[in-house]
């Protein structure tokens, strides 16, 4: 009888992490991306601002923005946040949301800057523990052209938190 307890309570450790991602967690989980990533461009302006605890004990919002230089029809391309390790990499559609702000910091530039802020949920217990650099991905809605670029923070996974750095070089 021992013996069947303590198999079942390391199968229930083994799996719960698991099964409660597949099954519980509804928000914050990444999706799928079926395109290789592109070289780096120097064309996208970002900031990478915070990262804040919204919800329970594990649903993060990632806040910041970014703008794509290239083009001056912003409304063409969605927008994706990375999380690049050496052994994972995750995909989450960012949402964008009003940054009014950004037209007057950047006067030179001949674009709406007025949605350029963006905001990603992202569910900690959707990663694995590791140190994940932020990337922002451009993709143009109708051509599927894609503009990279690699920014200067990171999130911070451990097993029992997630936090948001400044990423070493």
């Amino acid at each position: 009888m021992h013996i069947l307890v303590s198999v079942s309570m390391f199968v229930y450790v083994a799996l719960a992490p698991h099964v409660y991602t597949r099954f519980v967690v509804d928000e914050g989980k990444p999706v799928p991306f079926d395109q290789e990533l592109p070289k780096q461009t120097d064309q996208i302006s970002y900031s990478v601002d915070r990262l804040d605890l919204i919800k329970g004990q594990g649903l993060f919002n990632l806040w910041g923005w970014s703008f794509f230089r290239g083009d001056a029809d912003q409304s063409a391309y969605e927008r994706w946040i990375i999380l690049q390790s050496g052994a994972q990499t995750y995909f989450y559609r960012a949402e964008p949301f009003q940054r009014r702000e950004l037209q007057t910091a950047f006067p030179d530039v001949d674009i709406d800057l007025t949605n350029a802020g963006f905001f990603v949920h992202i569910s900690k217990y959707a990663i694995e523990p590791g140190t994940y650099q932020i990337g922002i991905l451009f993709r143009h809605k109708s051509s599927d052209a894609l503009y990279y670029v690699v920014t200067n923070k990171a999130i911070f996974r451990t097993p029992n938190q997630i936090r948001l750095d400044v990423a070493n070089p």
